[in-house]
């Protein structure tokens, strides 16, 4: 994977998630097996653009509220023009967020 926006997706599709730790740390948080030798390696190579990106999202998002719901809804407003978010990506995003909500709407009758 050389592409940025590829390796976000295979991230995204792989429940990878990526987290910056004491600056210049990524931590990997997956499901087993869903980090092949591949993937890693793009990581590695990619990781100080993602280092940034990360912490760019991180820099821009506002703490509005504790209800994790309204914070997603935040977190897709924000990356909704962001070039390494493809409309196939974004798509899936929303998605993931209609299910959430009616999972919200099943816990809460």
């Amino acid at each position: 994977m050389n592409d940025l926006a590829e390796l976000v997706r295979e991230c995204l599709e792989r429940n990878v998630r990526l987290t910056p730790v004491n600056g210049d740390q990524l931590t990997i948080d997956a499901p087993r097996g869903a980090v092949t030798t591949e993937l890693l390696e793009s990581l590695t190579r990619h990781k100080a653009t993602i280092l940034v990106q990360l912490r760019n999202c991180q820099a821009s998002t506002p703490t509005i509220s504790s209800d994790s719901h309204v914070v997603w809804q935040k977190a897709l407003d924000l990356v909704e023009n962001d070039p390494l978010f493809t409309p196939r990506m974004m798509q899936a995003l929303r998605t993931a967020d209609v299910k959430w909500e009616k999972s919200l709407d099943k816990t809460s009758n």
